[in-house]
């Protein structure tokens, strides 16, 4: 059986005052969905609002360091409105919203 790999939340910095924060969520691997973000995480009962910048292959990601990496345990989408559960033990639940 082949190696099954595992996807990957990305979070950069960015030089945007309202949304200071670029999220890449790899779909496949290798090829990202980046999203400007408002903040890095939402408080209770909130959720992240975010503008779609585009989709992008791993070669086209940014060179800085990301200032967090962590793998996506499940990830389903509805409509405009995902729902990602990250692999870790606080803060890994997180409704995403894409306008």
């Amino acid at each position: 059986m082949g190696k099954v790999e595992k996807l990957r939340w990305l979070m950069f910095s960015n030089l945007n005052d309202k949304f200071p924060y670029k999220l890449y969520i790899e779909e496949y691997p290798h090829h990202f969905l980046c999203l400007n973000v408002q903040e890095r995480w939402p408080g209770p009962n909130k959720q992240i609002y975010c503008l779609r910048e585009g989709h992008f292959n791993e070669d086209e990601l940014p060179k800085s360091e990301p200032i967090e990496i962590c793998f996506i345990k499940l990830k389903k989408q509805y409509g405009k409105k995902l729902e990602i559960v990250l692999d870790r033990k606080i803060k890994k639940k997180v409704l995403v919203f894409i306008s």
